[in-house]
């Protein structure tokens, strides 16, 4: 039964959706009809690593205050790049924790120098 409903979706491509306007994060997780509106102040905590596979997946992960988990690089790598100057000027003056402890590996030795520059230091630094 649950194959039944599962293998559907994989077909779907059903994605999370993120947007980044001046004043917050508006999230949408896969599988819900509403977009969530967080603001910059609720970012806690940002985890940056990547991971091998089939092919290479860098993340920026945002950990928000209330336990919401937003992978910036998940769905659009190229999108973050572009987004990367709102998320400075947003964090700045922010109090967060930042992590780029998962930028480990033949991951890290592939990423194209300006990715990783953006992955291994705070974006208010």
């Amino acid at each position: 039964m649950i194959l039944a409903v599962a293998l559907p979706l994989c077909f779907l491509e059903v994605n999370n959706f993120w947007a980044l306007p001046r004043d917050r994060i508006d999230y949408r997780p896969a599988f819900s009809a509403t977009t969530e509106h967080h603001e910059w102040s609720s970012v806690e905590e940002i985890e940056t690593g990547c991971s091998t596979g089939k092919s290479i997946s860098h993340h920026f992960v945002l950990k928000l205050n209330d336990k919401t988990r937003i992978d910036l690089m998940e769905e659009w790598p190229g999108e973050f790049s572009d987004a990367y100057p709102q998320i400075q000027s947003a964090l700045k003056g922010n109090n967060y924790r930042f992590s780029s402890a998962g930028l480990v590996g033949t991951c890290v030795t592939s990423a194209p120098h300006r990715l990783f520059e953006l992955l291994s230091k705070r974006p208010t630094e």
